[in-house]
């Protein structure tokens, strides 16, 4: 028996340590049981087998002829099932001694020297090591405090993704841990793991674009990324510097728009001058139409000679309507057209009306962004052309930020990836920054597992609905390419001839207003032309993330 316990609790422990847990649980004790269910359902056949051998072995013990064998076996085999669990917990028990081991001594060793625990701090070296990763490595938020620094760094040793790593050595008290010695960098590297213990770290800003570029990298291999610009932290005065710039260039697209509106409203009302007599023409064609059809069809029904002082008839009523086929079939088609085009004329009308109060919304958001300082919402990052990024960390627990921050990095790397020394850039602000944050939010889920939802909550909505109908990759390539011709002849493919044209205000004044109602309104206008569901208010709203 002694055996055997040892047996269970070395399984158990190989379960924990190459295992990988469900995120989902944050217990240690139900995660643990939760991963040995699964290890045992997901290899039934092995332990069926394992149960036949152990009845095998008794029986053979026994020679099967013992008084009371059926008993025996029962007991046999409840005895062997609570040494099973016993084993179990034994082995959950010792997972804690395990980390309280090796926290101590990672503490200990590290006033000998890092290097010795595989743990490097030189950010010049780890540069160096990151350029020749070919993927991504795993991305670990630290704090560079004494104890916790051990445990981060047992974190990285084990492997974030198993259950030792991600739910034992994380929830092991702090306090039972001697201080480990403190790094001098913000950023730490440990095999294929990158330890970030410092976001604002002078030491994270020569590393943070390499990490940007694999992650990148990782979401479009096949795709040629442009390496590496240069990150700064932005402080407040730069950062309100930036938005005063950023504020005066909305004010001049502002009249830009107005501008185009004003076109659009001359045209339309072009359009419904034309649509108004083509109206008139049809109803002056139809009404002579329905005359004529009137007198001919009189004409034949009346047709006929006298007999004897009695007049007979020589068409049928039958007949008659057969010979107004032509006829009917062209006053069908009148009818038809003056209702496509009454229907044309409606929707030129509602737009016209739609388009003035456009008009009168950005003149007086204009005015609202002159006076409102506060206007625009989560931009935190700016790309200075050629190759300069700068960010502001509004945000103080590191572990918390650390999705957010890096949606904001590589937002910020793909405006750097695809800038175009000509001015080739897409013209529209909704698809230039919404794209941005739609490939930045997708590239931080598949390279950190954080959803994020900082900047341009309604813009990433539209783009998902058009996702459904256009492919990432044949989005990707317009936008990287800066391919403005390209983007409208795309969505017109799908959506219809001249849609973009026809729906480029709507997609502008989503960018430009700060009004909750007109966002919704809008946005709503706009989920209706790409198939969508209505969004509400709730999917305006703007969200922090949480890595773990």
């Amino acid at each position: 028996m002694p055996s055997f316990i040892a047996l269970i609790i070395v399984y158990s422990l190989f379960v924990s340590f190459f295992g990988r847990f469900n995120a989902n649980i944050t217990s240690p004790l139900l995660s643990y049981l939760n991963i040995q269910t699964r290890f045992i359902l997901d290899h039934l056949l092995f332990f069926c087998l394992g149960t036949l051998g152990v009845t095998f072995l008794f029986f053979k013990a026994t020679g099967g002829k013992e008084p009371n064998l059926f008993k025996n076996y029962l007991s046999f085999i409840g005895k062997t099932a609570i040494i099973f669990i016993g084993g179990f917990f034994t082995s959950f028990v010792l997972l804690f001694l395990i980390a309280a081991v090796e926290l101590n001594v990672l503490s200990l060793t590290s006033y000998i020297s890092p290097k010795i625990l595989g743990v490097e701090s030189n950010t010049q070296v780890i540069k160096d090591r990151l350029k020749g990763f070919s993927s991504l490595p795993v991305i670990i938020a630290g704090e560079n405090r004494g104890s916790v620094l051990s445990l981060t760094i047992a974190q990285a040793q084990a492997g974030k993704d198993s259950f030792y790593g991600g739910r034992i050595i994380p929830y092991f008290p702090s306090f039972l841990v001697i201080p480990a010695r403190l790094s001098d960098s913000g950023v730490l590297l440990v095999g294929n793991s990158l330890i970030i213990t410092d976001i604002r770290s002078s030491d994270f800003q020569k590393i943070g674009p390499i990490t940007a570029y694999l992650m990148i990298k990782s979401y479009f291999p096949g795709k040629a990324i442009k390496s590496y610009p240069e990150l700064s932290i932005m402080d407040k005065n730069e950062y309100l510097s930036f938005r005063k710039g950023d504020f005066e260039q909305k004010l001049q697209k502002f009249d830009e728009v107005v501008a185009t509106i004003k076109e659009d409203i001359k045209s339309i009302n072009s359009d419904i001058e034309d649509l108004e007599t083509k109206v008139s023409d049809n109803e002056s064609e139809l009404k002579t139409l329905k005359l004529k059809r009137e007198k001919e069809y009189t004409k034949c029904i009346n047709t006929g000679h006298y007999e004897s002082g009695v007049f007979i008839k020589e068409n049928t009523k039958e007949y008659c309507q057969r010979q107004m086929e032509e006829l009917d079939a062209l006053v069908k088609k009148t009818e038809d057209d003056g209702k496509e085009l009454n229907s044309t004329l409606e929707k030129d009308k509602e737009k016209l009306g739609q388009y003035q109060s456009y008009e009168t919304f950005y003149a007086n958001q204009k005015i609202l962004t002159q006076e409102e300082s506060t206007y625009i919402s989560y931009e935190f990052g700016t790309f200075n052309p050629p190759d300069s990024i700068k960010i502001l960390l509004s945000f103080e627990n590191t572990q918390k930020a650390m999705g957010d921050y890096f949606v904001l990095l590589v937002h910020e790397y793909l405006h750097y990836a695809r800038f175009d020394g000509n001015g080739k850039n897409l013209s529209t602000a909704f698809f230039d920054e919404g794209l941005t944050e739609y490939f930045a939010r997708k590239i931080i889920k598949s390279g950190m597992g954080v959803d994020t939802n900082l900047s341009y909550p309604v813009n990433i909505k539209i783009i998902d609905q058009i996702t459904k109908r256009i492919s990432e990759n044949d989005l990707f390539d317009v936008y990287y390419q800066n391919d403005q011709a390209g983007l409208e002849k795309l969505l017109d493919r799908v959506y219809g001839e001249n849609f973009y044209k026809n729906n480029i205000i709507l997609f502008e004044t989503l960018q430009y207003t700060s009004d909750q109602k007109q966002i919704l309104k809008v946005a709503n206008d706009l989920m209706s032309e790409l198939g969508g569901e209505a969004l509400n208010e709730k999917d305006l709203k703007t969200t922090y993330s949480t890595f773990q």
